[in-house]
């Protein structure tokens, strides 16, 4: 937590007041000095249970004659001048104690009327209880316990009531308005604190915050020597990286209203909002939104986040449910000497967003930076910080960002969104749409959407993206992929400076349009740049033709279709696969380009019952590619036929990177020699699968689709992935009843990661015999995401 942290050593004046001591062998109830104010009564030593309080209490003999009280607190390293109301009287209160809570030490500096000041002696403040877990509900400087309740007009917090009930997970707030203008006690607790739930190891799963009326916490104390604003709501859990983290559910009948605070909620646990909710900054001071594990808006919930920084920053998934609205609005701060890089959404997991609206409106302004000679590293609307991605289902996604002019450069690295990985990801589908703007003439490096993984848009969806920068500007860079299936993309990139500006860049197309009004659209300098990969390292060099003018261009089985209209120019790069930049416009006029590039995917399966179209087929080049399995036969790869423990197992561990370990078998119908022996030793020995008994696998037993969930849940369990999700994505299948007790948490997770999915018919089956399809598919999806192939 942040304290004013107007700091000395103790060097100073505790140190002083110390060595008096000792040097006159003052007894306590004498003074320091002959001819200051004279101490009748010492503060005292106290010791209590954490949340109480406690107080300290200096007597004088002549009280009329005293100017000025002082307290100090020192935690043994440094000191503390408080500024609360009772820090400047003869009684300090410290209205309640943190588990964390140091030994501290007080004393109070007294002053008279003729400016002769003398120090009282420390007195030590303990808790004695540290090691016993509680859960309690800090109110400013106030600790409310269950079954306790707060009556904030009796305190210098404001108005209102907080009541927590007795069952110790609901907290009810009643038109409540904290204000931290007045402190009571500035010390281990915080001056800028507004709420605090605390509960190190957390015995509830939900905890709930009602907001009954109009609520409003207004966070005032920002010291910017230090740079040291509070929190306005946080809750501590100790979780780290535990994905069992409990969840804090704001819910209301009126309306929540957060101001200031460096964090305007903050916790390691996951935040759910099911009620509207409004932040804002508090002056021009650094100020973040949300910081939490995972972050859920639920359905209809509008929340409109102002700051002064990061908006959204999630250590794992960001969900947003029908009719959520989230509105951003951020102006990029300088937060220190060098160079500031700052997301609007920070997401360590992934966003899934289904029938929501996201607006993002980010912005760097010349004041925060300039005088600092500091500059904007990096501004991205949404950072991939993880292995995650973006996926909006019926969404509309809306990102604006600018930058002031300024005669120095201050700015540089603008993104909508962006994600290096590999296993980064944007996937649009049931109509989604995706507006990028940026207008920052003045800033190199300006790109739409980056990402290291897959790019996908598909029927209906519509993708529009318009670009000014400086240097080289592209709309859309996929490094793996960019895949358009029925859907429009639209780029308009300028370079001010005259550099190179792309469409898309990516590193394999896969483009079909077989409906109509859908196109791809791009009016860029250096046209789009799509590479067909083959699977072959090899050096393509197509010389650039003026005024070439094909209908199709075959590259290594894959076609490129233009409008018999239109022109193409037309050359590749040398590198991975064939690389060819194609700018299509009709005749001369480079403003109007082609209605539609179409790449068309040939079929390159060796298998005769494969087909590109069925559903299986990537999955199925993916493990053969990848070594997982081969065809029944060379041209056969059965993809209907059960599959066995034996070969599951086998199948999990050749993806897994064929990892060894030397541990004896403990199954008399495992052969040491077996084929899946390793397989087998691998996957008990990471606990990923179990024996049939304590002596038997039976390798030859089939596996069902609920089996085959649970082994791949204890797989993500085995990398250090946990449990995430329970609380919001419920089974909605008409048999989900059917699942075994055991495997409900595989197929929780399996079903939310969408690794495994229906039947059809609104079937789960999960006791039916998984097909070798079916487990293809599965790996495929838990090893490259659903959502980013």
């Amino acid at each position: 937590m942040n304290r004013k942290t107007q700091t000395r050593t103790l060097g100073t004046l505790f140190g002083v007041m110390l060595a008096a001591v000792l040097a006159l062998a003052v007894l306590p109830g004498s003074a320091y000095a002959a001819d200051g104010p004279s101490i009748t009564l010492q503060p005292k030593d106290m010791a209590v249970n954490y949340p109480d309080g406690a107080s300290f209490h200096v007597e004088v003999a002549d009280p009329g004659n005293v100017k000025s009280w002082q307290w100090i607190a020192s935690d043994g390293g440094s000191e503390f001048t408080l500024d609360g109301v009772s820090a400047h009287t003869d009684t300090l209160v410290i209205p309640a104690t943190t588990q964390d809570d140091p030994d501290m030490f007080y004393c109070c500096v007294i002053t008279d009327k003729d400016g002769k000041t003398v120090t009282s002696d420390p007195a030590r403040l303990s808790v004695q209880n540290r090691e016993n877990d509680k859960t309690v509900l800090y109110v400013g400087d106030h600790a409310v316990e269950p079954g306790e309740k707060l009556d904030l007009s009796k305190t210098t917090l404001g108005s209102g009531t907080v009541e927590f009930a007795a069952d110790g997970v609901n907290i009810t707030f009643r038109d409540i308005r904290i204000s931290n203008a007045v402190t009571t006690y500035d010390g281990t607790l915080s001056p800028s604190m507004g709420l605090f739930l605390e509960r190190r190891n957390s015995t509830a799963q939900e905890y709930y915050f009602h907001f009954l009326g109009d609520c409003q916490i207004t966070d005032t104390y920002y010291d910017p020597a230090y740079n040291s604003a509070g929190v306005v709501v946080n809750a501590f859990f100790a979780c780290k990286d535990d994905a069992n983290a409990p969840t804090i559910i704001i819910d209301g009948d009126g309306k929540l209203t957060l101001r200031g605070g460096s964090n305007q909620i903050y916790t390691d646990a996951n935040i759910e909002l099911a009620a509207d909710l409004t932040t804002d900054v508090y002056g021009s001071y650094f100020n973040d939104g949300i910081t939490c594990r995972n972050l859920l808006i639920d359905e209809n919930v509008h929340v409109k986040l102002n700051v002064n920084g990061t908006a959204v920053h999630t250590d794992g998934d960001f969900r947003l449910f029908d009719g959520a609205v989230l509105d951003i609005s951020s102006s990029s701060p300088h937060v220190s000497v060098g160079p500031t890089t700052k997301s609007m959404c920070f997401i360590v997991g992934s966003m899934y967003a289904k029938g929501a609206q996201i607006n993002i409106k980010g912005r760097a302004e010349v004041k925060n930076f300039v005088p600092y000679h500091a500059f904007v590293a990096t501004m991205p609307g949404i950072l991939l910080a993880g292995e995650g991605g973006v996926n909006a289902d019926n969404t509309a996604i809306s990102i604006e960002l600018t930058a002031e002019h300024s005669d120095e450069d201050y700015t540089m690295n603008f993104c909508g969104i962006s994600g290096a990985g590999e296993q980064n990801w944007v996937n649009l589908s049931n109509g989604a749409k995706l507006d990028i703007s940026i207008q920052t003439p003045e800033v190199n490096g300006v790109v739409g959407v980056a990402i290291g993984g897959i790019f996908k848009a598909e029927k209906d969806c519509k993708v529009n993206i318009d670009l000014l920068g400086s240097g080289e500007v592209i709309a859309l860079e996929a490094d793996r992929a960019f895949k358009l299936t029925d859907a429009t993309v639209e780029t308009k990139v300028e370079s001010k400076t005259g550099d190179a500006a792309f469409g898309i860049v990516c590193g394999e197309a896969e483009i079909t349009m077989n409906q109509a009004g859908v196109r791809l659209h791009s009016t860029a300098k250096n046209g789009v740049a799509l590479a067909a990969d083959t699977g072959t390292h090899e050096d393509v060099d197509v010389k650039y033709v003026p005024n070439y003018k094909p209908e199709k261009i075959r590259l290594h089985g894959a076609e490129c279709l233009t409008p018999a209209p239109s022109e193409i120019n037309l050359f590749a790069l040398p590198g991975y696969g064939t690389t060819i930049k194609a700018e299509t416009f009709f005749g001369s006029d480079t403003s109007k380009p082609a209605a539609e590039i179409i790449l068309a995917k040939a079929n390159g399966s060796r298998f005769a019952d494969v087909a590109d179209k069925d559903w299986f087929s990537e999955a199925v080049a993916w493990a053969v590619k990848q070594d997982v399995t081969t065809g029944t036969d060379d041209t056969h790869f059965s993809p209907d036929l059960p599959c066995t423990r034996a070969q599951m197992v086998t199948f999990l561990w050749r993806a897994a990177g064929k990892p060894v370990v030397n541990e004896a078998l403990p199954f008399t119908d495992v052969a040491q020699d077996a084929y899946y022996a390793d397989a087998v030793r691998w996957a008990v020995a990471n606990k990923i699968v179990l024996g049939t008994t304590a002596t038997t696998f039976s390798p030859n037993s089939p596996v069902s689709r609920e089996q085959l969930a649970t082994f791949l849940y204890r797989y993500a369990q085995s990398k250090g992935e946990g449990f995430v999700g329970a609380w919001y994505f419920p089974l909605t299948f008409d048999d989900a009843a059917s699942v075994s007790s055991w495997a409900d948490e595989g197929v929780h997770w399996c079903t939310m990661k969408r690794i495994l999915s229906g039947v059809g018919n609104g079937r789960l089956a999960p006791q039916a015999t998984a097909t070798r399809a079916q487990i293809v598919t599965m790996l495929y999806r838990c090893f490259v995401p659903a959502e980013s192939n």
